[in-house]
């Protein structure tokens, strides 16, 4: 009697785990990507690539062509 006891419990406990699990995942996917943070800073005085000064409209590097926004 106790086995099939701790054997219902322990299935029990198992199928709790998949349900959180699954619960989990779906909060997850439902949630979609994060949008990603914009930025209102200045553009960098110098390209981080290759170190030429940047213009302070400038959204390339006019050496090498890298975004610097």
């Amino acid at each position: 009697m106790i086995q099939l006891l701790f054997a219902l419990v322990t299935v029990f406990a198992i199928g709790m785990l998949i349900r959180w699990g699954v619960r989990k995942r779906r909060k997850q996917h439902s949630a979609g990507p994060a949008a990603p943070p914009t930025s209102t800073a200045a553009p960098p005085a110098f390209c981080p690539q290759c170190g030429q000064p940047a213009g302070p409209d400038s959204e390339f590097c006019a050496g090498c062509g890298s975004k610097l926004r």
